[in-house]
């Protein structure tokens, strides 16, 4: 009973300090993300759609035992009408909206750089067969070629740079939609066919203006909207699927169709062995930096809120400069920001369709919970609760003494007017939450020290989960040392040092000295004091980590202008110190 009523004044304490607003981050910003990582984790979209079947049937049911069955086929009618009038008309809505900007960022985008005829490196035949073409018929738009379902080309003047020809007798239709090689304007462009869908031919039109000043995705040179034709340039280069082919991967579809081993595999089963046979080659084809280049690509069209990429090898292409580029993007698609749920669950598939084709080991969110839990079990839980946002958290996240918490109620509010690119040097950075927040608002490099190789371990995960979660780099360098090591290494200078809650865990002589040594480091230095601390505490840590301490500790040793922050009944006030300078 004691503990429970414990644990009630916290809570009161919490939200006091918090406001009642925190209840509604709680419900939509921890509880919901949580319940749909966990119900997506145990009932994929499949079961979902299975499971949505079955329960409406079964409502259509009970409904027909009830009220009879005419009345309930009429409901089953008027709810059918009605889903559908909703669901044409947010779709026609949706298509619009995508259509109207895309239109916008073709007549406002700077001038893209096109694979035109004259600087291709095509072979003098074919060159001047072409030339006899167009001089005889000289038409807007010549076909150069056909692409079928393997990524072959059936020529029409001869083979093509970069490109595996292929008979007529052995070419394979495209199942979807038909892609032909275009000569436009003095222009080689890839000519798309989307046979009327217009979701995917918008979808995919809109992408690409979106992405393709910040990635390597082609750019759209022209759309004929009438018959849905879309226009893209052509990246001279190879796909990932020939380089495969040529060093013998039977990965192709007439090498495939009839494979005994692969006659009883469901569908994706099949699509994941048949990538395996090129997953196996990769390492010894391709070095780390291409597959590090190829995620890069994948994050920067992240950052932008698109998901659902196409990654498999016949999809990446490389260019003449070894750089790699998604060429099909039909299937993407926009999220209203990269904090939406969908957002956050579709980078996750995509991230892990990556790691299961390329063989790589990139962060999601089923590792991520997964390395949080284990580092937890090897110590005594963390130290510093950490929130990283979207359900995931580590510790007592919503305590505002320590961790994020503690830098949400207290810490940004002081020091965030002191951070934007400065670089800042953290004494004691135990788990590393507070130089990554510190980043977070405007930092431009930390500089750690923890000496608990533990902590550190913890450290490097944190630093990690929160470039992933944030998707942006963080230049945090921890080393693994004692404190006093600034008395004696260089690690160059500062525009600001902080110590949260740890200098006083250092004997008072050396506390003199670091702060003596800070004050030729750095301008300014941040300490953390704490006035709860037990008055039996061991090495006279409760005075060490008194206000009045902390105070004269500054004053006393280069920092005369000291500014105090402690909220009434807040256990870890903040003192800003200055140099006279």
């Amino acid at each position: 009973m004691k503990r429970i009523i414990q644990r009630l004044a916290r809570a009161r304490d919490t939200l006091q300090r918090r406001g009642p607003g925190y209840l509604g981050y709680l419900l939509t910003g921890w509880l919901l993300p949580n319940l749909s990582y966990h119900l997506l984790r145990l009932l994929p979209p499949a079961k979902l759609r299975k499971l949505f079947l079955i329960a409406s049937a079964l409502g259509w049911l009970a409904l027909a035992l009830w009220q009879g069955m005419g009345f309930a086929l009429r409901t089953l009618i008027q709810l059918a009408a009605v889903a559908a009038v909703v669901y044409y008309g947010l779709r026609g809505w949706h298509l619009h909206r995508m259509r109207r900007a895309a239109q916008r960022q073709m007549q406002t985008a700077t001038e893209h750089h096109f694979t035109t005829w004259d600087r291709w490196p095509v072979a003098p035949a074919v060159r001047e067969r072409v030339a006899d073409e167009l001089r005889t018929n000289p038409q807007r738009e010549l076909v150069l070629g056909q692409i079928d379902n393997d990524g072959r080309l059936l020529d029409r003047f001869g083979p093509l740079p970069g490109w595996v020809t292929v008979p007529p007798e052995q070419f394979v239709p495209r199942r979807r939609f038909p892609l032909d090689v275009v000569l436009l304007d003095g222009n080689v462009l890839i000519r798309k066919h989307f046979r009327g869908d217009r979701l995917r031919f918008v979808r995919e039109w809109y992408t690409l203006t979106a992405l393709a000043p910040e990635a390597n995705v082609p750019p759209v040179y022209r759309v004929d909207e009438k018959r849905t034709l879309l226009y893209k340039n052509l990246i001279p280069g190879q796909t990932l699927r020939d380089v495969l082919v040529a060093e013998g991967a039977r990965i192709l579809s007439v090498q495939t169709g009839r494979d005994p081993e692969l006659a009883e595999l469901s569908g994706e089963q099949r699509l994941y062995a048949v990538l395996a046979r090129g997953t196996r080659l990769l390492p010894d084809l391709f070095p780390e930096t291409f597959f590090t280049a190829l995620e890069r690509q994948m994050d920067a069209i992240h950052r932008r809120a698109f998901a659902r990429l196409s990654l498999t090898f016949g999809n990446v292409m490389i260019d003449d400069h070894g750089q790699p580029w998604l060429i099909d993007l039909e299937d993407a698609r926009h999220y209203p920001s990269t904090r939406n749920l969908l957002f956050a669950w579709q980078r996750d598939r995509d991230r892990e369709k990556f790691n299961r084709i390329y063989a790589r080991d990139l962060l999601t969110e089923e590792r991520a919970r997964t390395e949080l839990k284990r580092l937890a079990a090897r110590g005594n839980g963390w130290y510093a609760p950490i929130d990283f946002g979207r359900g995931l958290t580590v510790g007592g996240f919503w305590s505002v003494d320590s961790g994020t918490g503690r830098w949400e109620y207290l810490n940004h509010r002081v020091l965030a007017p002191l951070l934007e690119g400065k670089r800042v040097l953290d004494l004691g950075s135990n788990n590393g939450v507070m130089p990554l927040m510190m980043l977070r608002d405007g930092a431009r490099e930390v500089v750690g020290l923890e000496r608990d190789p533990q902590m550190v371990a913890r450290a490097r995960l944190v630093h990690h989960i929160f470039e992933w979660r944030d998707m942006r780099p963080y230049p945090f360098t921890l080393y693994q040392a004692d404190m006093r090591a600034l008395l004696d290494t260089d690690w160059g200078d500062f525009d600001l040092i902080t110590a949260f809650c740890s200098l006083y865990y250092l004997p008072i002589p050396d506390m003199h000295r670091m702060v003596r040594r800070a004050a030729e480091l750095a301008p300014i230095i941040v300490l953390q004091a704490k006035t709860d601390t037990r008055p039996d505490a061991a090495d006279d840590k409760a005075f060490k980590s008194s206000l009045a301490f902390s105070q004269h500790l500054l004053q006393k040793n280069g920092f005369p202008r000291v500014e105090t922050y402690a909220p009434p009944g807040y256990s870890r006030p903040l003192l800003v110190g200055k140099t006279a300078t």
